[in-house]
């Protein structure tokens, strides 16, 4: 299939190119930098870290797989009660795609199998007065001819600033990224063991992205007793550049999504290895 995104490891550099795709980018103070944690329904753990209902997608040309989280603010950061605790997974709820007609059947972190759907599209904003060729006006504006004539879920959704300035103008194409875990392998950035495909309405991606770490499940947190499987933002290092990661979360941990840190600078991200969680440097904030 043709690839949106060739990075292969969403990488933004908002400065240039303002929104983005897969994890964080939102224009309020909070933003990605309270590392979105996700942990999907039927267990304890909450979306987080943006998980509103309005939309961070940007880009010209779209890149595949926004979250639903980059939508508008930071949403409340889950408590360690919920991400830590011993929590019994849940049974299945679908086991065959005609389950989920109106979405996918997916395997969620916590193990269990469970129907996502796509979210609902956010609010428009307006195009400039004076024409922009990249700015949409409905999902009918994103069509993307791929695979011998075939449409590739095209979504117009508003264009969003991660970290702060200027507020972007009009909304900009996305498209899925992805349809199998195996479209996602040759991206694979060095030192993760696992790439999947995270559908649209997984994860809180509004399309269907590629998903980067090192776990699938709470079943691979072994390193210490009551690993869970997690997902968000990694280490900035400082700069505008959103990456969100599958990593294993522990009790013991030095830091946790709401203590151990000094937010907004430091936040508590996965350690490079996926394993486990350190103070690290969230999304800057500009005037």
């Amino acid at each position: 299939m043709k690839r949106i995104d060739l990075s292969g490891v969403f990488v933004l550099l908002c400065a240039t190119t303002g929104p983005w795709l897969a994890g964080g980018c939102s224009s309020g103070t909070g933003s990605a930098a309270d590392a979105m944690v996700d942990h999907p329904s039927g267990d304890d753990t909450a979306a987080t870290g943006g998980a509103d209902a309005t939309g961070a997608m940007g880009g010209a040309g779209g890149a595949g797989g926004t979250s639903a989280a980059d939508v508008a603010g930071s949403g409340g950061a889950p408590s360690d009660t919920a991400l830590d605790g011993a929590v019994d997974h849940p049974a299945d709820t679908c086991t065959l795609p005609s389950d989920c007609p109106d979405g996918t059947c997916w395997l969620q972190l916590n193990g269990a199998r469970a129907c996502v759907k796509p979210p609902a599209s956010p609010t428009l904003l307006m195009c400039p007065q004076a024409g922009d060729p990249t700015c949409c006006k409905g999902d009918g504006d994103c069509t993307l001819a791929v695979d011998g004539g075939q449409i590739d879920k095209g979504r117009c959704l508003p264009r969003t600033s991660p970290c702060g300035g200027a507020a972007p103008i009009g909304n900009s194409c996305q498209f899925d990224e992805c349809r199998a875990d195996a479209d996602c392998n040759a991206g694979m950035p060095a030192g993760a063991t696992v790439a999947i495909c995270a559908p649209a309405g997984a994860l809180n991606h509004v399309n269907a992205g590629c998903v980067y770490g090192g776990c699938r499940t709470d079943a691979d947190c072994t390193r210490s007793p009551g690993g869970r499987c997690a997902y968000a933002l990694a280490d900035t290092g400082g700069a505008c550049v959103v990456r969100n990661v599958l990593f294993c979360a522990y009790p013991n941990d030095p830091c946790s999504m709401t203590s151990g840190c000094s937010p907004p600078a430091m936040i508590c991200v996965p350690n490079p290895d996926y394993q486990g969680r350190r103070c690290g440097k969230g999304l800057p904030m500009y005037p």
